[in-house]
């Protein structure tokens, strides 16, 4: 399940220089001590780096122990990750996420940094319900939470329309592939093109070196391969 670490040379190559570094789906040969060291490598050899705390499980995998203390304490990390509505996740809730998206903000302004709680998006019925949760039942506030994945379908498109909608912000994800994003860049424009849905509170980023694994109808994995960051670019030009 593991895929290649990223290289310096394929991220400048695309016109990048600015990264976020977080854990996926593999939390356990991968750690966010990996991360860390990763993260300020790539800065020492001259790009800018941050990364994320946590991974798709709750609870999270930290270095302290204490997602609030891993913002606080450990450069560069800036926020954390989880997975939201999707089979591989711990399937959180509103409450939950309540109390994930807390310590990150707390976190985060004892730092003096974002604070984001950046959330993978699986395919899963309940969408974005549990992100709606957290701005109906708590006072954390809408930019400290990150949907990304909008892309993957209809119906979390029209979810995160509402969420801009509400002030909040949700991210895309470029193509995996030639055909993908040809499709995807046709979705966001669409998307950008709603009725009130402000292009200040939409933002694609590329997945890029997060595994891609294929599913069959069984929902078997059968392939793994993993994404590149050219694709951010070719989306844009597109």
């Amino acid at each position: 399940s593991r895929v290649p670490e990223a290289m310096l040379s394929q991220i400048t190559s695309c016109g990048i220089t600015t990264v976020l570094g977080l854990l996926g789906t593999d939390g356990v040969t991968r750690s966010v001590e990996n991360l860390v060291a990763k993260a300020r490598a790539l800065t020492e050899e001259g790009i800018t780096a941050y990364c994320l705390t946590g991974a798709y499980g709750i609870p999270s995998p930290t270095i302290t122990g204490s997602i609030e203390k891993d913002i606080m304490m450990v450069p560069p990390i800036i926020g954390t990750k989880i997975a939201v509505s999707d089979h591989r996740s711990s399937n959180p809730q509103g409450p939950e996420l309540i109390e994930v998206a807390t310590a990150t903000r707390r976190g985060g302004l004892l730092a003096n940094v974002a604070g984001l709680v950046t959330m993978h998006m699986g395919d899963g019925e309940g969408r974005l319900d549990p992100i709606f949760y957290v701005l109906d039942h708590s006072d954390v506030p809408a930019k400290n939470l990150l949907p990304t994945h909008i892309l993957r379908n209809p119906g979390l498109i029209d979810a995160g329309a509402d969420l801009v909608r509400r002030g909040g912000y949700i991210d895309c994800t470029a193509g995996a592939d030639d055909v993908e994003v040809e499709s995807d860049a046709l979705k966001l424009y669409e998307l950008l093109h709603r009725e009130d849905v402000s292009l200040d509170h939409v933002t694609m980023s590329s997945d890029a070196f997060g595994s891609q694994p294929r599913f069959n109808e069984e929902g078997e994995c059968i392939g793994l391969t993993y994404a590149s960051p050219k694709y951010l670019h070719r989306t844009i030009q597109i």
